[in-house]
C-alpha cells in the first residue's frame, strides 16, 4: 500500500513528487478511520494546503483532487463517498473555525455546496465490519451521537438561477427565523447571533447572488430577490416565518411584508431605510465597480460599516470585511446597487401590517437614526431601538445587544401569533434573557398609523409623463433632472414637459432597444451634431447604463470616421473629463 501511494504521487501534472496529503495518509494506514468530514479536516490541516486551499497548482476545478481521492480510497478499500459532499463538509468546518471568506471562496467557489441534514461524527473502529465473502472493508455510518465530537450540523443548499444559497441551523421542528445579509457581506455576518437564536428558532440564512461563493445570477431589483427567497422557502416547505434583515436584507423584508404579509409573522429591520440615499449614489458606485473593480469599494467598506474605535481595536474583523467584499462577483454587486437605487417604498410603509422592530446603530452614517425614524413613523406597528456604539453592521460590532433585542422582539411576536387564529405554536418568551453585555433598551418608541392610500386607477392609454420622468431620473440622475426642473419657468416649462413626456416617456421606454444601445446611438448623434454640453451628461448616462470607458472610446473612434475627426476630437476632450470625474473613487 505504501508503494502504491508513492506511485500515485508521481502523477502530478508537473511531473514532480508533490506531497500528496491523501496518499500520505493512506501510506500511514489511516484506513477505516476516514469519513468525509474527518478526511478533509486532516487534508486541510496538511502544511502544503494551509498556505493555499487549492489542491495543486493550476487545479482550481479540483479535477486532480477528484481523480486522486477516488484512487486512494479505492486502493485503501474504503467506502467511496461523493466528492462534493466531502468538499462541502470541509468548507463548513473551515467556515465554523474562522477561516476568512476569501480563502473559502478561493477553494469552494467552483463547486455547488451540497450536503445533507445528517450529523457527521468521527467513526470508531467498532463500526468497521469485514464482509463474509471477499476482502473489501465496509465502514457503516454510526448512529448520531450528540456527546462526541461533531463538525457539521447545518444544511447547506444547492442553488439554481431561481433560488438562493442558504444555510439552516437549529432544531428542525422550531419556528423559522430568516436572517438577511447586507450588500457586500455573506451569511457569516450573523455568526455571532446564531448560538443564541438557534436555541429557539430554526435559523435560515441566505447569501445574495454572487456573494460568499453563491452562483453569480444577478438580480437587478429587490422584488426579484424576494421572489427568489420565496421560491427557496417553497422548495423547503416553509410557509410562515419571522424575518430580520440588514440593509438590502431589510429591503427584502419590507418587500415580503408588502407582497406576502400572511407569511411574515414578524419583522426586524436593521440599518434599513424606505429609500437608501439617492439613486445617483448607488449608480455612481456601480460605475466605479464596473471601471475599477471591487477593490476601491472594499478598501472603504470598513469606514462605512464600523466605528473608528472598533476598526482600530479589531483589525482582523476589518480585514475579514475587506476580503468579503473583494470576493463578491462584480456583476452581482452592480446589480444590487441598481436594485437599491430603484428601491423606494416611502409611500407604501402604511401597508406593512406586521409587528416591526427598527434597529439602528447610533453612529451609522449610511442609514442612520433619521432613516430609522422615517420607518417607525410610516409603519403602523413599529418600534425603534437605538444601539449605542454601533455603525452600519451593528450585528457584527455589537452582537450581544443586537441578539438581545432580536430575541425579545421575536419571542413576543411569536407569542402574539399563537394567541391569534393562525394556529401557530409559539415559543414562550424567556423570563429573563441572559445579558451578554450591558442591556440595551430602545431609546424611542413611536407608533404612527397612516390610512391606506388608494392606488390610482388609469383608464385608456396611460400618460407617459410619469414613466418618462422615472426613466429620465434613472438615466441622467436625480441631480441633473432636479436642476433642469428647478430652472424651468413660464418660458421653458412646456419644453421640459415635452421632452419628459415624448423623448423619455415615449422613446426611451420602448422595448426594441436596451438602454446601453440607446446610449451608443445618442452619443453618436451628439458627436455628429456637435452638441458638447449634451454629450457631457449623456456620457454620464452611458456609464450608468452599463457602458465601460473602453466601450465609449470605441464609440467615439467609430464616430470619428463617419462624423469627422474634429468633432470626435472635441467629443474625446469632453468625454475624458467626465469619465475621469465619474470613475475616480470618492473618499
Amino acid at each position: 500500500m505504501r508503494n502504491k501511494a508513492r506511485n500515485m504521487m508521481k502523477g502530478h501534472p508537473n511531473g514532480s513528487r508533490h506531497p500528496n496529503p491523501l496518499a500520505g495518509m493512506a501510506a500511514r494506514g489511516c484506513g477505516t478511520q476516514w469519513n468525509r468530514v474527518w478526511l478533509f479536516k486532516q487534508l486541510c490541516s496538511h502544511p502544503v494546503w494551509q498556505r493555499n486551499l487549492v489542491p495543486w497548482p493550476g487545479d482550481s476545478s479540483g479535477r486532480h483532487l477528484r481523480v486522486r481521492a477516488y484512487k486512494v480510497m479505492a486502493e485503501n478499500a474504503l467506502r467511496r463517498v461523493r466528492l462534493y459532499d466531502a468538499r462541502a463538509s470541509c468548507f463548513t468546518y473551515l467556515a465554523n473555525n474562522g477561516v476568512p471568506d476569501h480563502l473559502l471562496a478561493l477553494w469552494a467557489g467552483h463547486t455547488n455546496a451540497r450536503t445533507t441534514k445528517r450529523w457527521y461524527v468521527k467513526p470508531r473502529r467498532t463500526f468497521a465490519r469485514r464482509r463474509k465473502h471477499g476482502e473489501e472493508w465496509r465502514v457503516s455510518r454510526p448512529p448520531p451521537v450528540r456527546n462526541c465530537e461533531i463538525w457539521e450540523r447545518e444544511r447547506v443548499s444547492e442553488t439554481t438561477t431561481k433560488t438562493l444559497q442558504y444555510r439552516l441551523d437549529g432544531p428542525e421542528d422550531a419556528p423559522v427565523l430568516i436572517l438577511g445579509p447586507s450588500l457586500g457581506t455573506t451569511w457569516h455576518m450573523w455568526d455571532r447571533q446564531i448560538a443564541e437564536l438557534s436555541r429557539q428558532w430554526r435559523v435560515f440564512r441566505f447569501d445574495l447572488p454572487g456573494h460568499g461563493g453563491a452562483p453569480a445570477h444577478p438580480a437587478a431589483a429587490v422584488g426579484e430577490l424576494a421572489d427568489r427567497l420565496l421560491m427557496t422557502l417553497d422548495e423547503l416547505g416553509i410557509h410562515r416565518f419571522g424575518y430580520a434583515g440588514c440593509s438590502i436584507g431589510g429591503a427584502v423584508g419590507i418587500e415580503l411584508a408588502l407582497r406576502q404579509p400572511q407569511r411574515v409573522a414578524s419583522l426586524a429591520l436593521v440599518a434599513a431605510s424606505p429609500r437608501f440615499g439617492t439613486a445617483d449614489e448607488f449608480r455612481q458606485r456601480g460605475v466605479i465597480v464596473r471601471t475599477n473593480g471591487l477593490d476601491p469599494v472594499a478598501r472603504t467598506a470598513p469606514e462605512r460599516w464600523f466605528t473608528h474605535g472598533f476598526a482600530a481595536a479589531q483589525p482582523a474583523i476589518v480585514e475579514w470585511a475587506v476580503q468579503m467584499v473583494r470576493t463578491t462577483d462584480p456583476g452581482c454587486y452592480i446589480a444590487a446597487c441598481e436594485a437599491l437605487a430603484a428601491f423606494d417604498v416611502r409611500a407604501e410603509l402604511g401597508l406593512v401590517g406586521v409587528p416591526t422592530l427598527v434597529l439602528v446603530g447610533s453612529e451609522d452614517q449610511v442609514t442612520g437614526p433619521a432613516e430609522a425614524r422615517t420607518l417607525v413613523a410610516g409603519i403602523p406597528d413599529a418600534r425603534l431601538a437605538l444601539v449605542p456604539g454601533a455603525s452600519h453592521l451593528a450585528p457584527v460590532e455589537q452582537p450581544a445587544a443586537v441578539t438581545d433585542l432580536l430575541v425579545r422582539h421575536f419571542s413576543l411576536a411569536w407569542q402574539t401569533a399563537s394567541d391569534s387564529t393562525t394556529g401557530l405554536s409559539a415559543i414562550p418568551a424567556p423570563a429573563a434573557v441572559p445579558a451578554i453585555s450591558a442591556p440595551v433598551t430602545p431609546v424611542a418608541e413611536l407608533t404612527s398609523a397612516s390610512p391606506e392610500q388608494p392606488r390610482a386607477v388609469h383608464t385608456g392609454r396611460p400618460d407617459p409623463y410619469e414613466a418618462g420622468m422615472k426613466v429620465r431620473r434613472e438615466v441622467l440622475g436625480d441631480a441633473h433632472v432636479d436642476r433642469a426642473t428647478a430652472a424651468a419657468d413660464d418660458f421653458t416649462g412646456d419644453f421640459q414637459e415635452l421632452i419628459t413626456r415624448y423623448a423619455w416617456g415615449e422613446v426611451w421606454t420602448r422595448e426594441g432597444l436596451d438602454r446601453r444601445t440607446r446610449s451608443v446611438v445618442t452619443l453618436t448623434a451628439l458627436v455628429a451634431g456637435g452638441h458638447l454640453d449634451e454629450l457631457a451628461f449623456h456620457t454620464r448616462a452611458a456609464l450608468r447604463n452599463g457602458l465601460t470607458p473602453a466601450e465609449i472610446k470605441e464609440v467615439l473612434i467609430h464616430a470619428a470616421v463617419y462624423c469627422g475627426v474634429p468633432a470626435a476630437n472635441s467629443a474625446f476632450r469632453v468625454a475624458h473629463a467626465v469619465i475621469q470625474e465619474e470613475t475616480t473613487p470618492r473618499t
